[in-house]
């Protein structure tokens, strides 16, 4: 637990992980409060070889990845979170961050005001054979902000839900390779819409369905081709 201003920082480039083993299930790490910071030098793994482990930030905290985030990592890394709730809770990735490389049912969690920056991509089901991985983003003023494309299923199964608020940006393909399956959902109430601000949505040479329901789809730019590839079915127009 880092709280109450306090701060871990990691040097020589090494890698902090939750869950190194197979044996490692159910660890969890938390960081709240405001100032309260970790510092990972290289990269951050929530569930290396583990399954069940939990990283959770909260009420302000901070947490920088120098390298690639990554959530399930190794096979059998399953049901392992990452949590960043509350208003100036923040997670930034300086590389990639990945839901599911080679575990499955694994989640990521953007709630309640808080911010998840990525500056490269954002694949949610990496691998093949992957499923159940998933991001959500909910509540007014979440943000998913990613530099590089989100990929929700990549050669696995993945979801990317956005609602009640919350907003996601960047570039989105859905279901990106053959094999793959994916979703996107946008959705929220009036007054409490989630909104994709999005360069582009498309679908790729997987199973993918995009669902707009009570969302805002916000393009951020012009394109010949902002919503492309989907077919009869796969792109759903909600009330």
């Amino acid at each position: 637990t880092i709280s109450s201003g306090g701060t871990v920082t990691g040097s020589n480039l090494w890698n902090s992980a939750l869950g190194q083993f197979a044996i490692s299930g159910n660890n969890s790490a938390t960081v709240t409060g405001a100032n309260s910071k970790w510092t990972v030098s290289g990269a951050l793994i929530t569930g290396y070889l583990g399954s069940n482990n939990t990283l959770l930030v909260s009420n302000g905290g901070l947490v920088q990845a120098a390298a690639n985030t990554l959530i399930g990592y190794q096979a059998g890394s399953n049901g392992n979170s990452v949590s960043v709730t509350g208003s100036n809770s923040t997670l930034t990735a300086s590389d990639s961050l990945i839901t599911g490389y080679l575990g499955s049912n694994n989640s990521l969690l953007v709630s309640n005001g808080a911010k998840v920056q990525v500056a490269s991509n954002n694949l949610i089901g990496f691998s093949s054979g992957v499923v159940g991985n998933s991001a959500l983003v909910t509540g007014s003023n979440s943000m998913l902000t990613t530099a590089g494309i989100t990929y929700a299923g990549y050669q696995g199964t993945g979801t990317l839900t956005v609602s009640d608020g919350a907003r996601a940006s960047g570039t989105f393909v859905v279901a990106s390779e053959s094999g793959s399956s994916g979703t996107i959902t946008v959705n929220g109430t009036s007054g409490s819409r989630g909104v994709l601000q999005a360069a582009s949505v498309t679908r790729g040479n997987g199973t993918g369905d995009f669902i707009l329901d009570g969302g805002i789809l916000q393009a951020t730019g012009n394109s010949t081709a902002f919503v492309a590839g989907f077919g009869a079915g796969n792109f759903t127009l909600g009330s």
